[in-house]
């Protein structure tokens, strides 16, 4: 009915408005495939899809122009220190995420199980924090507590990034409100996560193969993760 084809175009539509502004073509492209597809889909005007985008852009910002500053929540400790030739803002902001934690998670061991509930070593990109985070949750995961002595023995072929280990704990130390902070850390891998499997979903949606079942899966997904938020 009426009422089921406005939820459907909203839930796509609403993913749309909730992404970042960008100025591309590439991005202007993709907004017009989704459009096109949406309303060839539902047997709607491309002119009435685009005029619901439009409100529900207005609606969020008005949202967010009611609602106090949000102070980022990643710990930048290690920002000035992991930046690379080439490297996008997004790694440098994934490498930082993976350094803060390791830090932290090396100065605090008690709060090694608590990472390890939401945050994978598949989820790390940089090769040595992999590591030493592998080792953590070994340590853990057989009922000992991840100290540096059980951390040297675990990288005996490794001296030299235990000596990193060891400046990252001493950084780690200095953190201050260690469990706020975990919070904040693991709240941007989630949060990165979500956005990932935002863009995968939102993508799926350009397919020419799509049958209609698959397309209202792909949608109730996308519906999906936008409650979580």
């Amino acid at each position: 009915g009426v009422d089921a084809t406005r939820r459907t175009v909203d839930d796509v539509l609403g993913v749309m408005a909730a992404a970042p502004e960008r100025a591309s073509q590439t991005a202007q492209v993709k907004q017009e495939l989704i459009v096109t597809r949406l309303a060839h889909r539902l047997g709607l005007r491309q002119e009435t899809v685009w005029a619901r985008l439009g409100e529900l852009k207005r609606d969020r910002q008005t949202k967010q122009r009611q609602q106090p500053e949000r102070v980022e929540p990643l710990v930048q400790a290690s920002a000035a220190r992991i930046t690379e030739p080439g490297s996008t803002a997004r790694n440098s902001a994934a490498i930082t995420a993976q350094l803060n934690l390791v830090e932290l998670i090396l100065a605090q061991p008690l709060l090694v199980g608590q990472a390890e509930q939401a945050v994978t070593p598949d989820d790390f990109t940089h090769p040595d924090a992999k590591r030493v985070l592998q080792e953590l949750y070994a340590i853990h995961a057989s009922g000992l507590t991840p100290d540096m002595d059980l951390l040297r023995e675990r990288l005996a072929d490794r001296p030299d990034l235990y000596e990193a280990a060891e400046r990252r704990r001493y950084i780690g130390q200095h953190m201050l409100e260690p469990e706020q902070n975990l919070v904040r850390i693991l709240g941007w891998f989630k949060r990165t996560k979500r956005e990932t499997a935002e863009r995968l979903l939102t993508a799926q949606l350009k397919s020419d193969s799509l049958s209609a079942d698959e397309m209202r899966d792909v949608m109730r997904k996308l519906k999906e993760l936008q409650e979580k938020k």
